[in-house]
């Protein structure tokens, strides 16, 4: 484990975040704030979010979570499972707007079935499932059910934010409560290295998210950087760079040992260096937001799109 390099990378990547510009230009961290007058780590605040992660929509938005806790402060009473149960369709849309939803179809399907699992299996709170059950790995299985979703990240943010007063507890010392794109980001970065290598595919998940929970959180402290906002900043880089191959424009290329073996041909298009295989390049070489056919503009960052003898590294 590279702590030394585990700091260089943090730093890189939260120098980035506060000057606003690379990846972070233009773009908030989503903060979860619940509404006014609501506790955090209640009942309604475990139903509330509940009913925001379950939607059919980007909820790293931080429209979608201001438009949220606006609804709630002007009709608290809507985030209920029998409200949701006995609304009309064209009362659940009308409301699905308001918080700016734009998959109402979808999202109305997914909050019905949520409401039913509330009802029928944990009497209308969620917090049940971490109350009476035992391991993590069975927690996360009845969130996704609960939030009608595969995608262990959402899972996770939800669990985290829901159970700030009583965390998750391991139903053995090798279960660990993290995100589990950490130790991902870990091996692609070099963070963690093993003898003889060491693939994405066949770690060890609790193990890995114990070391890199580790690592991360020892530098968190370290440079004084609150452990939830390194995470977000951590998934941002991972998810908006790294699983696309982004990596001419990663703040932190130069400590990386991924790299993913791209480089540059001046022609607007990326060479793997194993295959000598073209890319076009269809993304922001500023912020790394993907660019629509024929655009000259990032939508993302107004820089005009850099022609194809602009490129160099």
């Amino acid at each position: 484990m590279d702590l030394k390099k585990a700091e260089e990378i943090a730093s890189a990547i939260h120098e980035q975040y506060k000057k606003g510009s690379g990846v972070f230009q233009n773009h908030e961290i989503v903060d979860y704030e619940h509404p006014a007058r609501m506790i955090a780590g209640s009942r309604e605040h475990a139903v509330y979010l509940a009913y925001i992660f379950a939607l059919d929509q980007d909820i790293e938005s931080i429209e979608l979570w201001r438009n949220a806790r606006l609804f709630y402060q002007e009709s608290p009473w809507f985030f209920d499972a029998e409200q949701i149960l006995t609304r009309s369709e064209e009362g659940l849309t009308k409301a699905l707007a308001r918080i700016g939803v734009t998959k109402a179809d979808s999202s109305i399907k997914k909050w019905r079935t949520l409401s039913k699992i509330l009802l029928e299996k944990y009497s209308g709170d969620p917090r049940s499932i971490i109350a009476n059950t035992r391991g993590l790995a069975e927690v996360r299985s009845k969130i996704m059910e609960l939030l009608g979703t595969n995608d262990d990240r959402r899972v996770h943010r939800y669990l985290q934010l829901m159970s700030v007063n009583e965390p998750p507890k391991a139903k053995n010392s090798r279960e660990v409560f993290a995100d589990r794109n950490f130790p991902v980001f870990a091996i692609r970065t070099g963070v963690l290295k093993a003898d003889g290598g060491m693939s994405e595919e066949s770690l060890d998940d609790d193990l890995m998210l114990s070391l890199a929970g580790d690592a991360w959180s020892e530098v968190s402290a370290k440079l004084n950087i609150p452990a939830r906002k390194l995470e977000q900043l951590i998934n941002i880089v991972s998810i908006r760079l790294c699983s696309q191959m982004k990596c001419i424009i990663c703040p932190v290329y130069s400590q990386c040992d991924k790299k993913f073996d791209l480089k540059t041909d001046g022609k607007a298009n990326l060479r793997t260096a194993k295959t000598d295989e073209r890319h076009h390049l269809r993304f922001c070489t500023y912020c790394g937001r993907d660019i629509s056919g024929g655009s000259r503009f990032c939508d993302g960052c107004g820089h005009q799109v850099r022609r194809q003898n602009d490129l160099s590294r």
